[in-house]
């Protein structure tokens, strides 16, 4: 398994393991091509969006996504008690966005190795 960027060519397989994902448990969220789309659009449209696929094969099977939020960013989306906090402390906020395995691949520690590359 190789960890590499996103490109946009991997939107379709992305929204596709994220809509599979999110169809099993906990969610059972049974979300339209449409919806699963505005999801994704949404969330590469944010300020400092990076994502990072796993291929496995030539295929992928889970991404993670992330993004660096303004602090008006961060009180719309987490409420102002989150983006005081950041101020007051002058951190520089991370936000992990969405972690996905394909549920087909799921046990392997894909989500686990994908978090450890943006954490560490």
């Amino acid at each position: 398994m190789q960890i590499r960027e996103y490109q946009p060519n991997d939107s379709e397989a992305v929204k596709s393991i994220w809509q599979k994902a999110f169809a099993c448990s906990p969610w059972y969220e049974n979300l339209s091509h449409e919806e699963m789309a505005k999801r994704w659009q949404a969330c590469c449209s944010k300020p400092g969006f990076e994502c990072l696929v796993m291929e496995h094969d030539e295929r992928v099977v889970g991404f993670i996504s992330w993004d660096t939020p303004t602090l008006e960013d961060l009180a719309k989306e987490r409420g102002p008690v989150l983006a005081s906090f950041a101020a007051k402390s002058e951190l520089n906020i991370v936000w992990l966005e969405v972690i996905c395995a394909d549920p087909d691949c799921q046990r392997q520690g894909i989500a686990r190795k994908l978090r450890e590359q943006v954490i560490y």
